[in-house]
């Protein structure tokens, strides 16, 4: 048995998916359980699996430690693999990444798949796998890059929602080009200020997400920050939204 660091997706017919990330010796797996809680069938991969996986139109999405994303058609009785796009950057390999490092993908209505790496690129993959863009953390007076280590939102507007290492939530256009960043406060009192967790989203594309500098934060679609507040400790999961007055 391995661990399971990602959340389980839900099918429309109740039916779970969920990916075990596998260790040095076992490549990870992806499970499918029945509504009554039964298992329907597991895919084994030769090598570790990260985060949680996305579905769109019958087929899963999971991303995998050498930087590999999979497409997998999950519509007959046993799982296909359609397709694996590769990345092909030196950085790519994750294996040495911590597992909570929960690396996710997210889809959009037209098939379109968006996540970021640990090479330090968000990378767009169009429904055949093949690459669309890829955009880089790092800016010119960056002496490294920064790692992108959750998982990506997708906003009504199609603007694309993530953290990286340094502590930067990035907002980008469809078309790949960045429309703001905005950085934790850990960085400037020197605390540990990564963002792990996906962020999540209102019904008017306000932004929610922690850090590991112990401030939950909100932030408006234009990135001006709503609110911010200390819980004095490390946030690397994501919350929710409820809905209410």
């Amino acid at each position: 048995l391995t661990p399971v660091e990602g959340t389980p997706i839900v099918l429309s017919d109740d039916s779970i998916i969920y990916a075990s990330i596998g260790d040095d010796d076992n490549g990870g797996m992806l499970h499918k359980i029945e509504p009554n809680g039964d298992p329907s069938w597991v895919l084994p991969f030769t090598y570790g699996l990260r985060g949680t996986p996305a579905h769109h139109n019958g087929i899963v999405y999971v991303l995998g430690n050498p930087g590999n994303l999979a497409a997998v058609d999950i519509t007959g009785t046993k799982p296909k693999l359609l397709w694996t796009f590769k990345i092909k950057t030196e950085e790519a390999d994750a294996e040495g990444f911590e597992d909570y490092y929960t690396n996710s993908p997210s889809v959009k209505d037209d098939g379109t798949v968006y996540f970021g790496w640990v090479d330090g690129y968000l990378y767009s993959v169009n429904p055949e796998g093949k690459l669309n863009w890829k955009y880089s953390t790092a800016s010119d007076k960056d002496e490294r890059y920064p790692e992108i280590i959750g998982g990506t939102s997708l906003a009504k507007s199609g603007s694309i929602i993530f953290g990286d290492s340094d502590g930067y939530l990035h907002s980008l256009a469809p078309d790949g080009s960045l429309q703001w960043k905005q950085r934790t406060k850990g960085y400037n009192n020197g605390l540990v200020h990564e963002i792990i967790a996906r962020p999540v989203l209102d019904d008017e594309d306000h932004i929610y997400y922690g850090s590991w500098d112990g401030y939950v934060y909100a932030r408006y679609p234009n990135g001006g920050l709503k609110w911010a507040i200390y819980v004095d400790t490390p946030v690397w999961v994501s919350g929710s939204v409820i809905d209410g007055d």
